[in-house]
């Protein structure tokens, strides 16, 4: 894995320059690639034909991205950090026969607001969402995601889960949007919310705006508490309430924080988590 500095320069697989505009990132080969980001405006373009995956910690700010025909990236984002305020914006415009994978992972333990909207340009453009949102003491989050199907036989995805405990307030909006003459294409959404203190607050709100009609588009969500004979049970078995909750915020976190390709990284992940708890 090759540690980007958003110092300006030219290394073989990349080259990052600034502005007044913000900091320009372009990929020219082929791997995984790590930044820390700075809260001035990063740019991103992969060229075509490039696998690239991009991890990003304690995110901050917005990013623009550009990926190229036939391209793919996985953009791999984690925050841990511990600021006021998190407020961050991705805009990711994606053409033929390129994908884009975002992984979110909002461990914070402060406020949060995050909205990425992501456009498939092109024909075959491919995109999907998993994230993980984790909301504790009296801190608030608010996420949004937002995928446009503007050309036939693209592909968007978005799955989230999200779990609320102390006072803390927890918001997901899923937005799937299909254009007119977007025909074969296909939308789908899933998000699941679990409350764990009667005091927290989660809400989920998938919306589908539908403009043709030869098109495959679905959406599921649930919020709710622990079911009542899931807490006997394991009660039964001399776990206590705590336990419990421990054990349902590293199942609904796992199989988000397993998607990573660093296995140092997974299990970093998983200790500051464990911290936490």
């Amino acid at each position: 894995m090759d540690r980007i500095s958003v110092i300006p320069t030219s290394q073989k697989g990349y080259k990052i320059s600034q502005n007044k505009q913000g900091y320009f990132l372009s990929f020219f080969a082929d791997g995984i690639y790590a930044i820390e980001s700075v809260e001035s405006p990063l740019n991103i373009k992969v060229n075509s034909g490039l696998n690239i995956t991009l991890i990003e910690e304690h995110k901050q700010g917005s990013n623009e991205i550009e990926i190229a025909s036939d391209a793919s990236l996985k953009h791999e984002i984690i925050n841990f950090a511990n600021k006021e305020q998190l407020d961050v914006i991705v805009n990711t415009f994606v053409s033929r026969g390129a994908n884009y994978e975002q992984v979110l992972l909002d461990l914070d333990s402060n406020n949060v607001a995050f909205a990425t909207t992501i456009s498939l340009l092109e024909d075959n453009a491919r995109a999907s969402y998993f994230g993980s949102h984790f909301a504790s003491s009296n801190n608030t989050k608010k996420i949004a995601v937002k995928i446009i199907n503007d050309k036939p036989n693209t592909s968007a995805q978005i799955e989230a889960v999200g779990l609320c405990k102390d006072t803390s307030k927890l918001e997901f909006i899923g937005y799937g949007e299909i254009k007119r003459g977007a025909k074969g294409a296909s939308s789908k959404q899933k998000c699941n919310l679990l409350i764990l203190d009667a005091t927290s607050f989660g809400s989920c709100k998938p919306i589908l705006a539908i403009d043709e009609a030869d098109v495959v588009a679905s959406h599921s969500n649930s919020v709710g508490t622990i079911p009542s004979e899931i807490l006997f049970y394991l009660k039964s078995r001399g776990l206590h309430e705590k336990q419990i909750k421990e054990l349902m915020i590293l199942g609904y976190t796992k199989p988000v924080i397993t998607k990573i390709d660093d296995l140092d990284l997974q299990r970093q992940i998983l200790g500051k988590l464990g911290a936490e708890l």
